[in-house]
């Protein structure tokens, strides 16, 4: 009984906590509330021209497949994230 308000305090913190991050959630799901819709729309065009260029990069000797794998696993992420992969 005696520890009941410091666990009470507590359980009210990590409430406030949790409240916190499902706002900052939130406001971060939808791309467009951060950054404005025509923004995101060109870069959602400067990653699908990236994905597109990268098989000339490899066969030109530029980057490596490997490189290109990597790339282009973030270009697809990011394109996803954007909602748009």
């Amino acid at each position: 009984m005696a520890k009941s308000p410091g666990f009470e305090w507590d359980i009210g913190q990590y409430e406030d906590d949790v409240d916190r991050k499902k706002a900052e959630i939130g406001y971060l799901v939808n791309i467009t509330q951060v950054i404005p819709e025509g923004k995101v729309m060109e870069l959602v065009g400067m990653a699908e021209d990236g994905l597109g260029s990268l098989e000339g990069l490899v066969e030109s000797g530029v980057i490596d497949s490997e490189v290109a794998s990597r790339v282009r696993a973030v270009l697809d992420e990011a394109l996803s994230f954007m909602g748009s992969g």
